[in-house]
């Protein structure tokens, strides 16, 4: 084989190298030598492939005016390819199903090499050739009835999914397309009409029937059979580390979104999703990875429907005891981290554009789909940061590995990993992206109401404040408390503002003012921020350290001029009367947080 390929090669790239008059004179003899035997043939099937594969590769290499020349050259062969192909597979497929007794055994091996090679061929055509010439042609059908064949079914399933990955055209042959492609829907179907489970290659199937999508006639049976796959994800609570089987079932939205338009998900889809009670972290890398790419897909901004499929699962595996006991260990997983900050990074990005757009009296109506679902998403991104945050306390400090102690540092040294750098940045990432969803959580309309919980969002965040650095308490405080104090009703102060600012106002009382006493009477500075690198002087550590101080402490007087807004301190108006204090005080927050703290 390796040889014949070799030949096909050499005589494809010889072809190309004297243009489209030399395969005029190809064809006719490749056509020729074909009729002489399987073996024959199957070397003609290599070389029109290679001619194919290399036509495609110098098509890309070229300028437009010149592509457009390429193709209509390789266009011209097909009257006489396509119905080739077609008596090959028709001629060889019968052989090679025969009892391939002794006598006859050799002769079978090689027609079932001759009918992979012409299935091989087909599908390196199909990336290019107009789908309505493959109907015309006969050779969807004869591709077709092999996908009832062990042997040749994954070969089959390459030419279907390259029909399915074909660009719709433009112009008056839409209605011929769409007639085709439709045609190919049920043939895909047909070969699934029993349960699907996790063996090749009926997984291939899934991946052609993914692609299918984009085909609104055939929306209910195929998102049936997808929803069905689903339900069928063995549940345990071990690693699958050898099985893709799982993951490729948790990563078909992500094969569904690059196909799909509007999509009309079938209800069943989201109840399966309560099978799969028990994930492990390839698995929710897979569905975050789907999340994200399905929520990039403009098509289904205003579907949620799909992304809810992905995003409830994916809540479940938080939910899991066996999750949030390995958690911090999956901080080591790149694949974790790096499927985490995509959504988060993807969930703020809309959230911030929402918000402008809504400050400036350009938003549009209704929300986002993300935005949707963030009463998913935020006990997520809560349990996330407490875990986060607890890396600085004691208790667990003493109990983690030794690239997650480093990566705490501010600054990496000379010995420092790479894993422990890209931990370090990843874990400043988490901070400051998640702290500003949930700032900016609170400009949406009825947030404190229907959305954020002081109990969730207070416990999370302040649970842990006393262990946390200058650093982290400025991010706190700029990306989280200012825009939750400026957006709190009034109403909801008490329940909202005691749970945040006692908790900072103390940190503040004991560990600021207490480093700054240092710095005052001392000439020293002394922050709770480890720097980590022991090659920086004393000298650059204490001006380092004294800019996180002025940091908190301007993000402090920040907090301090928001709680002074007059929109905040209605109740500070002379017509009040002094005897009034207790009214004044409840419509007015300086007095509010005069009498809390």
């Amino acid at each position: 084989m390796g040889s014949k390929r070799a030949v096909a090669t050499f005589v494809a790239e010889m072809a190309w190298n004297h243009g489209v008059s030399l395969l005029h004179d190809l064809i006719p003899r490749l056509i020729s030598l074909s009729a002489k035997g399987a073996c024959e043939a199957e070397l003609v099937c290599l070389i029109l492939r290679s001619i194919s594969n290399v036509g495609i590769t110098r098509d890309a290499l070229l300028a437009v005016g010149d592509r457009e020349m390429l193709l209509h050259g390789l266009g011209e062969f097909l009257p006489q390819v396509l119905p080739l192909l077609c008596s090959l597979l028709d001629k060889y497929t019968q052989d090679s199903f025969s009892d391939p007794s002794n006598q006859y055994m050799e002769d079978a091996n090689q027609h079932e090499c001759t009918v992979k090679a012409a299935l091989d061929t087909a599908q390196a055509y199909a990336k290019w050739t107009p789908v309505t010439d493959l109907a015309r042609y006969g050779l969807i059908q004869r591709c077709g009835s092999l996908l009832h064949s062990n042997i040749f079914r994954l070969h089959a399933l390459q030419f279907f999914k390259s029909i399915m990955q074909s660009k719709r055209p433009v112009g008056i042959a839409i209605a011929e397309y769409d007639l085709a492609v439709s045609a190919v829907s049920p043939v895909l179907m047909d070969i699934s009409e029993g349960s699907l489970k996790f063996v090749e290659p009926e997984l291939q199937c899934l991946k052609a029937l993914c692609s299918s999508l984009r085909y609104h006639a055939v929306h209910s049976k195929i998102m049936g059979k997808l929803s069905e796959l689903f339900g069928s994800v063995p549940a345990t609570c071990e690693y699958p580390s050898k099985s893709h089987n799982g993951l490729l079932t948790c990563s078909s939205p992500v094969r569904v979104s690059q196909a799909v338009g509007k999509i009309s998900c079938s209800s069943d889809m989201q109840d399966n999703s309560d099978g799969m009670s028990c994930h492990l972290v390839e698995d929710h890398n897979v569905l975050a990875e789907a999340f994200t790419l399905v929520a990039s897909c403009p098509r289904v901004q205003k579907d949620p429907l799909l992304l809810s499929c992905i995003l409830n699962p994916l809540s479940k595996i938080w939910s899991q005891p066996e999750w949030e006991i390995n958690l911090l260990d999956y901080f080591c997983d790149t694949w974790f981290r790096t499927s985490v900050h995509n959504i988060l990074v993807l969930v703020d990005e809309e959230l911030k554009k929402y918000v402008q757009e809504k400050y400036n009296g350009t938003c549009p109506k209704g929300k986002p789909s993300c935005l949707s679902l963030l009463p998913l998403m935020l006990p997520i991104l809560l349990k996330l940061l407490q875990y986060v945050h607890s890396l600085w306390t004691d208790e667990v400090a003493s109990n983690i590995s030794e690239e997650l102690e480093e990566a705490k540092f501010i600054m990496c040294s000379v010995e420092s990993s790479d894993l422990e750098n890209e931990i370090r940045v990843w874990l400043q990432k988490i901070r400051e992206t998640g702290y500003m969803i949930i700032g900016n959580c609170s400009y949406l309309e009825g947030a404190f109401y229907n959305l954020l919980d002081n109990t969730l969002v207070c416990g999370a965040l302040m649970k842990n404040i006393d262990s946390m650095e200058f650093r982290h308490v400025t991010w706190l405080v700029t990306y989280v408390i200012i825009p939750l104090v400026k957006n709190c009703p009034c109403e909801l102060w008490k329940e909202w503002l005691d749970m945040l600012l006692k908790p900072l106002f103390h940190y503040c009382e004991y560990t600021l003012f207490g480093s700054w006493c240092h710095h005052l009477y001392k000439n020293k500075v002394n922050v709770p921020d480890n720097f980590g690198d022991p090659s920086v002087s004393e000298e650059e550590l204490d001006k380092l350290g004294l800019n996180l101080m002025i940091k908190l402490t301007r993000g402090l007087s920040d907090l301090f001029a928001t709680i002074a807004l007059p929109d905040l301190n209605n109740g500070l108006t002379s017509e009040r009367q002094s005897e009034d204090l207790q009214s004044t005080l409840s419509s007015c927050l300086v007095g509010y947080g005069c009498i809390t703290t």
